[in-house]
């Protein structure tokens, strides 16, 4: 198990930019992330996903470095996936 310390600041990070969206009304590609990522990502790999998609992905990684690595590469495919295409680069 890996130290989740990088992606929960990230996923919580990504919960303020939702909350930002809503308060002034914009509507993008983007918003309802950790939501849609979180079913994305049980559904993909079946990993309980209660306490979020970070503690997911470092519960079935390694290391630190695995977990973000993993974050990248099931989010890319969950933007795929979405239409959205170059999200990461």
């Amino acid at each position: 198990m890996a130290d989740n310390t990088a992606l929960r600041d990230l996923e919580l990070q990504l919960c303020g930019y939702d909350v930002a969206l809503e308060a002034h009304g914009i509507n993008n590609d983007l918003a309802g992330f950790n939501v849609k990522f979180r079913e994305y990502v049980f559904k993909k790999t079946l990993w309980s996903t209660c306490c979020g998609w970070a503690q997911a992905i470092t519960d079935n990684s390694e290391t630190p470095g695995l977990a973000v690595e993993k974050f990248f590469e099931l989010a890319d495919a969950f933007l795929v996936a979405k239409g959205i295409e170059n999200a990461i680069d």
